[in-house]
């Protein structure tokens, strides 16, 4: 009776590879921020996802958040944001997960770089094996150079 008990109580904990397969999901949306891809990043969220940027505006849907992506990339100067995750924590089930980190947003113009940069908190889901966002919410925080 004890093992079936143990073996159903490891059936639901997360996967050990469940951090990593997550940071790497991150970094690949960073690499796809900064080559302006918009259809790279759009496919780790899921379609109805979440996102209040930095300045607190809220896109709600896979094609709201392409679309304010889209006009980002579109800004002169516009380089990349980056998100650098400071934790990743993986629910005792492994269906979700939260993501607590620093990003960074950079803009380069004739007077030199500006840079806004806060905090964030991702929340991941794995509805079919793969992790995605649900929901980002950014927080501004400090903002440096000509274009603040």
């Amino acid at each position: 009776m004890f093992d079936i008990l143990l073996a159903a109580v490891l059936a639901t904990v997360a996967a050990p590879g469940d951090e990593a397969a997550i940071r790497a999901v991150r970094a690949q949306t960073n690499a796809a921020i900064a080559e302006h891809e918009v259809d790279a990043l759009a496919s780790s969220f899921t379609d109805d996802v979440v996102l209040v940027s930095g300045a607190g505006e809220a896109l709600i849907g896979k094609e709201a958040m392409q679309a304010g992506f889209t006009r980002a990339f579109a800004v002169p100067g516009f380089v990349d944001y980056l998100r650098t995750p400071v934790s990743v924590t993986v629910a005792n089930q492994g269906e979700r997960a939260a993501e607590r980190g620093r990003w960074v947003g950079r803009w380069q113009g004739p007077s030199g770089e500006t840079r806004r940069s806060g905090t964030y908190l991702a929340h991941w889901v794995k509805p079919d094996g793969r992790w995605r966002i649900r929901a980002e919410l950014y927080v501004t925080l400090a903002c440096d150079g000509p274009g603040c």
